[in-house]
């Protein structure tokens, strides 16, 4: 599993834009955005015994189990609202959200 472009742990308003595009800032200059709802894995082992995000190395799949054992959730965007921003880039004025989480302590 490599780490994905955009990472979906991140919001940021270009997401919401039908042409992300638009948006000539933003950090990763493709026009994928993660998808809504957002599904992920956690563990209190990433960045301890198992590298996270950032790593120089692969994550391999052994470590992606593992994590997935431990916790896993999925988060949903239900509403939002959009402020004009820089270069065509928008500021998220507020988010409403929920989401399930799965494990844990």
């Amino acid at each position: 599993m490599s780490h994905f472009v955009p990472n979906p742990r991140f919001i940021e308003g270009w997401h919401f834009l039908e042409n992300p595009a638009e948006c000539a800032t933003r950090e990763y200059l493709n026009n994928n955005v993660p998808a809504n709802p957002r599904e992920f894995v956690f563990s209190p082992e990433v960045g301890k015994g198992i590298d996270g995000y950032g790593s120089s190395c692969r994550v391999e799949i052994q470590e992606i189990e593992e994590i997935q054992r431990f916790g896993r959730g999925v988060l949903n965007i239900d509403k939002f609202l959009l402020n004009p921003g820089k270069k065509g880039c928008p500021v998220i004025e507020w988010l409403q959200f929920t989401v399930c989480l799965e494990g844990g302590y």
